[in-house]
């Protein structure tokens, strides 16, 4: 129900993923949204049930705080759900802000993030563009690993407003 009262009659929504390496659209989509076609698409990916799809069209993205190729996508005849990549997103610029309500990307240069407690849990971004959440077995149960005093240090230096220039330096 709440999708259905979120989406407009020229709307598309598209799914912001984080295992997505780049940004998909279904070709239902493209043809709904009248989104260019650029050229054929030469991509081919593994989806989950293991096949190779491949492309249909190479495309652009009506987003207009990406770059061109922030913005470029492929679409797939065999996709029923438009993939946004959360990486490819990133890698561009971004900053993906989520909580329980929802999700917001700003500009990494709009962004200052004021944490105030220890984070529960740390990760890292893989070779893949995939982000990684470290687990360990404690007690027959599998935890992510709890940040070490230098991972909490760094975060703590990477947030500090007194690095940041002041209004006569900047």
């Amino acid at each position: 129900e709440l999708e259905t009262a979120l989406q407009a009659e020229n709307e598309v929504l598209a799914t912001f993923d984080s295992v997505a390496d780049n940004h998909y659209v279904a070709e239902s989509d493209r043809q709904q949204l009248a989104l260019p076609i650029l050229r054929a698409s030469t991509k081919r990916v593994r989806v989950a049930n293991g096949e190779i799809e491949t492309g249909k069209h190479r495309t652009m993205l009506p987003i207009d705080g990406l770059s061109e190729e922030g913005r470029s996508a492929d679409s797939f005849d065999q996709f029923g759900t438009t993939l946004l990549s959360v990486g490819r997103t990133t890698d561009d610029g971004n900053t993906a802000i989520f909580n329980s309500s929802g999700v917001s990307v700003h500009r990494d240069r709009d962004v200052l993030i004021l944490v105030k407690g220890k984070p529960v849990m740390i990760g890292r971004r893989d070779d893949n563009g995939r982000y990684k959440i470290p687990l360990v077995r404690q007690r027959q149960q599998m935890k992510p690993v709890v940040p070490r005093k230098r991972d909490i240090e760094r975060l703590e230096r990477a947030n500090s407003v007194y690095d940041l220039p002041s209004v006569e330096e900047a």
